[in-house]
């Protein structure tokens, strides 16, 4: 369950409550409720999963704060860019660096275009998705608000030169 501590607990004295055991299955144990001890446990628990959630928060941002800094793809794939995986001698990866996809570049400018000119992101990406372009995942779908918004606002590639530029290059 992923929720602050004391919702997690009370939903699982809802669902003891109603007869259910619950087991946990790293420890291969029931989870009761039986006892003072019990009670405190719970509450133990919780409290280190929510620490834990929160220190692996912390660890993405560091990481992603980190390869932006050194120039590499924070994240997954994103329209109009390709990532490139950069290996080690002995063949293991090393980072992800991006290029600009010369053949999904035109979109990205006409996307910048149409935006610059008014058109709201959700009408572009209708638009977009109706002509069935390709995508990075290879979906059906080139485009909802959330991916226009990473191609417009995102820096999907920091060593790429960002395609806001309106020109032919």
């Amino acid at each position: 369950m992923v929720a602050p501590r004391f919702e997690t607990s009370y939903a699982l004295k809802q669902i003891l409550d109603a007869g259910v055991r619950v087991f946990l299955y790293l420890e291969d144990r029931e989870r009761r409720l039986d006892s003072a001890l019990d009670a405190v446990m719970l509450s133990l628990t919780t409290f280190a999963d929510q620490l834990e959630r929160e220190k692996g928060r912390q660890r993405v941002i560091d990481s992603h704060n980190r390869k932006a800094r050194a120039g590499h793809v924070t994240g997954g794939r994103c329209f109009g860019y390709e990532n490139i995986e950069i290996l080690t001698a002995d063949g293991r990866r090393d980072h992800v660096d991006c290029r600009i996809k010369s053949d999904e570049a035109a979109v990205v400018r006409e996307i910048f275009a149409r935006c610059a000119g008014g058109q709201g992101l959700k009408t572009i990406a209708k638009e977009l998705n109706a002509r069935r372009l390709p995508t990075p995942r290879d979906r059906l779908r080139v485009a909802c608000c959330v991916a226009g918004r990473r191609v417009l606002f995102g820096r999907c590639c920091f060593d790429a030169p960002i395609l806001t530029r309106f020109d032919t290059a």
